[in-house]
């Protein structure tokens, strides 16, 4: 039996393409409007319909075309007319969404590309398009589900995978973000975006190496690129490289002056490099573009601290403080300069209202610690830091946390609990920085040695000062050097200018002239001059400038060439107490050697040759040797001996060095403002069992 013919029922296939009309799918609309007028072409309704959607196609060309030629202002007009006529269209709330983007309204940018993927949520496009402008609005999370839309229709796309991974990248889930970003990049591997942005996510997981060479590769391709350059010298800062990271920086700076944050990162890679003056210059700079660049006032207020403008330092910090009031590094820096001026009680204020706006600020809860002795009415205190050194900090913030307890506890007199977390902060500090280099350290102190050896000496050298205003306290780190300073800093003719980077930077800028001893009459009067010039921005009045940078004890016979009437107060100290309590010190990265037992014991041992070199080479008159123990033991007699060694009188105040109100800018800012104390003498005992490779120096003592 045959089947009975199909009905067509033209009426439901004309409400069929008005829906789809009213959805946007213009094509399959059109098709079911053509095929209702080719059965019945009498049908008023279809053809008006056929029409319109024809009508609405050249609309949607228009738009179109006017998107791509850029005047948005005419196509957002239509855009608007057509969504009005078609609410359900998605394609016009797509382009809508985008040019509202363009235009920087991201609200409702969102609301327009929203509606696009409720119409159509087979659309990549309009889920990516959504997705950036959440992420532009700061709404990450919604732009991680919709990047996860996109690719769930559109897996391999690479461009979805790499925004994915930026998304990802700024909610600090690095290790999934370097998996879309290196997704991205299988499949457009010499893409620059795609391969900076990877390095950025190696960088924010303390792979250096690995950014490092993704930068390198990229500018091997294209060198002169600002961006990458600009992000490798962050990453070279991290690694310690400094001069390399300045040298690209510099290279950045060059091709994109205008950008300050380039600037500000030299003015960082210079400053790591001890060269404070310069430093100081470049965060000028970038103040001077910027006015309102926070890290650059608050960086500046620490290379002139560095250089005792304390007064300068403080307006700084409170520029920054001006910019954002809370701002927590700038308070603990507040802090730190009220501190450096003996009010520990108020730099505590200040340390206190920055852990007020970041209860888990290392840094702060570590300043605490530093400012004064601990005991047991700090029970909260280590409730504290011991809960945030168990929250898997990184280890450049878990560093300050360790210090602070191991000071806590050796306060306390819990001395293994003290080294186990002074142990593991030293592991941490040398995760990252430069590694001591013994054999670079060696030559250097036989190169030093055999250039300037006691003929060397012996011969006057033209354009030589004549000057007796420098006086250099030299000796380990934490030999003493402080406390000479503060006692000779007390009398009213002597100013301490603290830690000056001079001649190592002498050493840097002169090099081989200084290494080859190849110095004339010119190099000589050009770094007197200098040096007299630096010491008078001190103290123009003062008749004995100090000069405490313990690492001179290397440029001896440099200084003595170009100062022969320059005194040196050489500090001795147990070499255990000194060397363990640099162990227990939280240095910056340029003490290399400061991290590791062996290294330290190695460096002193060279120190020790060094000056047993200057002690026979050196006329008796310019060098003289205080032992710390004895001074502590016998203050009266050994302020005597070093007054009148640097040819100044007796002043009673110096026996009461702890109440000068001088600014200070040491690791012994707190000590030096007790008074004198023995407690520091044989403290290795405390720690006998834990010094093993230190105790071979306590033979041979100089």
């Amino acid at each position: 039996m045959n089947a009975p013919p199909l009905k067509i029922n033209l009426e439901e296939i004309l409400q069929r393409a008005i829906a789809l009309q009213q959805a946007g799918k213009l094509q399959e609309a059109e098709r079911l409007y053509r095929d209702v007028v080719c059965v019945r072409p009498e049908d008023v309704e279809a053809n008006k319909r056929l029409d319109s959607l024809i009508q609405q196609k050249t609309h949607i060309e228009k738009l179109i075309a006017l998107f791509n030629a850029g005047q948005y202002a005419v196509a957002e007009r239509l855009a608007r007319a057509l969504v009005s006529d078609f609410p359900a269209y998605g394609t016009a709330w797509k382009i809508l969404g985008s040019l509202e983007y363009q235009q920087g309204r991201l609200a409702e940018a969102i609301i327009s590309l929203r509606r696009a993927v409720e119409i159509d949520p087979s659309d990549e496009e309009s889920h990516n398009n959504l997705a950036i402008s959440f992420k532009a609005h700061g709404q990450l999370a919604e732009a991680e589900r919709s990047f996860r839309r996109a690719m769930a229709v559109q897996p391999d796309r690479a461009e979805i995978q790499f925004n994915l991974g930026c998304t990802l990248k700024e909610l600090s889930r690095y290790q999934e973000a370097e998996i879309y970003v290196r997704n991205a990049l299988s499949s457009n591997p010499h893409s620059i975006p795609y391969n900076n942005e990877l390095g950025t996510i190696l960088h924010a997981q303390r792979k250096w190496d690995e950014a490092a060479n993704i930068y390198n590769g990229i500018l091997a391709r294209e060198s002169d690129f600002p961006e990458v350059l600009n992000n490798l010298g962050i990453t070279l800062i991290a690694l310690g490289r400094f001069s390399e990271a300045e040298s690209d920086l510099r290279r950045a700076v060059l091709l994109a002056p205008s950008v300050v944050e380039i600037r500000f990162n030299l003015g960082c890679a210079i400053h790591r490099q001890g060269r404070v003056v310069d430093a100081e210059i470049c965060f000028r700079q970038v103040l001077s573009a910027s006015p309102g660049h926070l890290n650059a006032h608050i960086h500046l207020g620490i290379v002139l601290k560095e250089q005792l403008r304390n007064a300068e330092a403080e307006a700084s910090y409170r520029k920054a403080l001006e910019i954002v009031p809370d701002h927590a590094d700038a308070l603990v820096r507040m802090g730190e300069v009220v501190a450096a001026k003996g009010d520990f009680v108020e730099a505590e204020i200040f340390f206190r209202k920055a852990i007020a706006v970041h209860p888990a600020m290392p840094e702060a809860w570590a300043a605490i610690a530093r400012m004064r002795k601990m005991g047991d009415k700090d029970a909260n205190w280590l409730e504290t830091v011991e809960g945030l050194v168990d929250s898997h900090l990184p280890p450049e913030k878990e560093v300050y946390l360790r210090y602070a307890l191991g000071k806590y506890f050796d306060d306390t007199k819990t001395y293994d609990a003290a080294f186990e977390n002074f142990s593991r902060a030293n592991v941490l500090t040398a995760q990252y920085g430069q590694k001591y280099d013994r054999k670079y350290q060696e030559g250097l102190v036989r190169l030093l040695s055999r250039v300037y050896d006691k003929n060397w000496v012996e011969v006057k050298k033209e354009g030589a000062s004549q000057s007796n205003r420098p006086v250099l306290i030299i000796g380990m780190p934490r030999s003493g050097t402080s406390l000479a300073e503060q006692i000779l800093s007390s009398h009213t003719a002597a100013f301490g200018a603290g830690e000056l980077t001079y001649w190592k930077t002498a050493l840097s800028n002169f090099d081989p002239f200084v290494l080859k001893g190849q110095l004339n009459k010119e190099i000589v009067k050009i770094l007197g001059s200098d040096y007299l010039q630096l010491l008078q921005s001190f103290s123009s009045s003062a008749l004995r400038v100090i000069d405490k940078m313990p690492h001179n004890f290397l440029f001896l016979g440099l200084i003595h060439t170009v100062f022969p009437q320059a005194r040196f107060i050489h500090m001795q100290r147990n070499p255990i107490d000194t060397c363990l309590s640099i162990y227990f010190q939280h240095f910056d990265s340029s003490h290399t050697y400061s991290n590791d037992l062996d290294d330290i014991a190695h460096y002193y041992s060279e120190y020790r040759r060094m000056m047993a070199h200057w002690e026979m080479v050196l006329p008796d008159n310019v060098l003289l040797q205080v032992p710390y123990e004895e001074l502590v033991s016998d203050q009266e007699i050994w302020t005597r001996k070093m007054l009148e060694f640097v040819d100044l009188p007796w002043e009673e105040r110096c026996m009461e060095f702890h109440k000068s109100e001088r600014t200070v800018n040491t690791a012994s800012i707190w000590q030096v403002r007790q008074k004198m104390s023995k407690s520091s003498v044989e403290r290795w005992r405390h720690y006998e069992k834990h010094v093993g490779p230190l105790m071979n120096l306590l033979g041979n003592q100089i």
